[in-house]
């Protein structure tokens, strides 16, 4: 499966089923272990409060009898990175969000699930670009061209995520068995922004 890469800021939520408490961070900080306290004017919970997605994860933890559920997404608009895809952080409204992996703990095991199979209808997903056998051209062909998001091809797209049909961990990557190819108009614009 083939999804577009959104160049925005990861959002991460993770759901505690049998307390109801829900933890936000960002990349950086999620990987030190670290939350963000709910704030009003930050972006990641405006987002997550916006789009109601503790209560997406709640119904999903009770759906799976997860005891945990970790929803992973991006937040994006102008404010945020240099390609907007329409939407904006700095009025308002919501700032633009797509969710691209979900996680559960059932029984103690960590599983990645199938977001648009979970979610779709529920929440805003990264969209699907491609579905089939593995083709390295047919890969790097996706990673160029306008984004999809905005449904205008507003911007340069910055590239594709690359997932197997069937979550697998591979001996090659060392963990999952997922890619990111980075398209070269996205790396080659003027302005660009890098912010985590």
């Amino acid at each position: 499966m083939v999804t577009e890469k959104l160049h925005g800021s990861c959002c991460l939520l993770t759901f505690h089923a049998d307390t109801g408490a829900v933890q936000v961070s960002s990349k950086g900080l999620g990987a030190q272990g670290f939350a963000l306290k709910e704030a009003g004017g930050n972006l990641y919970w405006r987002a997550v409060r916006a789009y109601g997605i503790p209560e997406s994860a709640a119904r999903l933890a009770d759906r799976l009898g997860a005891s945990r559920i970790g929803i992973f997404g991006e937040v994006f608009g102008q404010g945020v990175q240099d390609l907007g895809y329409g939407a904006s952080s700095r009025t308002e409204q919501p700032p633009g969000y797509a969710v691209f992996d979900v996680s559960a703990v059932i029984d103690g095991q960590l599983h990645w699930l199938d977001a648009a199979q979970l979610l779709s209808g529920e929440l805003p997903l990264v969209p699907e670009l491609w579905r089939g056998p593995f083709d390295a051209e047919r890969v790097l062909e996706l990673a160029e061209g306008r984004e999809t998001v905005s449904g205008r091809q507003l911007h340069t797209r910055e590239g594709v995520v690359v997932r197997p049909a069937v979550e697998r961990c591979s001996p090659v990557l060392g963990g999952r068995a997922i890619v990111k190819a980075v398209g070269g108009g996205y790396l080659t614009r003027k302005g660009g922004t890098e912010y985590e």
